[in-house]
């Protein structure tokens, strides 16, 4: 695992073997978090377990410092639909996709981390792939954070 900031620099590496049994709940890693000096507003704890990877936050999502950076996309036709890897210089936070081709994605509800790309399955009957539209709460926050201040201004 791997605690990193919202940059993708690594604040904390470690790796340690563990064996848990089916359907149970137990400890089986410390981290001292109070040795390490990080913002936990801008930083997050990545586990990988069993080939998938889990990310956990330090505050809650509204309390994160999250940055609006450009989301870079790519999209190949495959067969049964499009594969479309997206990529972020920064942490994207709860990125979801839109479309107004009918069809299914395979995830639409993921978190982008820095400079690791991040690939999703659109599954449609369709040639063409119209209208694609990326949200998250990078520039929801962001949003919110300038009409907030904006309106304060004008006070």
């Amino acid at each position: 695992g791997s605690v990193c900031d919202f940059h993708g620099n690594v604040l904390l590496d470690f790796s340690q073997t563990v064996s848990v049994h089916a359907l149970s709940s137990e400890r089986v890693c410390d981290i001292d978090l109070a040795s390490l000096e990080f913002d936990p507003h801008s930083s997050v704890l990545k586990l990988t377990f069993g080939g998938q990877k889990r990310l956990f936050y330090f505050v809650r999502p509204r309390d994160l410092r999250l940055i609006d950076s450009e989301i870079t996309s790519r999209i190949s036709r495959e067969d049964g639909g499009f594969s479309i890897e997206l990529r972020s210089e920064v942490l994207q936070k709860n990125a979801f996709i839109q479309t107004e081709t009918d069809g299914h994605f395979t995830d639409n509800f993921f978190d982008i981390m820095p400079n690791e790309p991040t690939t999703v399955f659109f599954r449609t009957a369709s040639a063409t792939l119209d209208d694609v539209t990326i949200m998250t709460l990078n520039k929801v926050i962001r949003s919110s954070f300038n009409q907030e201040n904006e309106s304060r201004m004008k006070e």
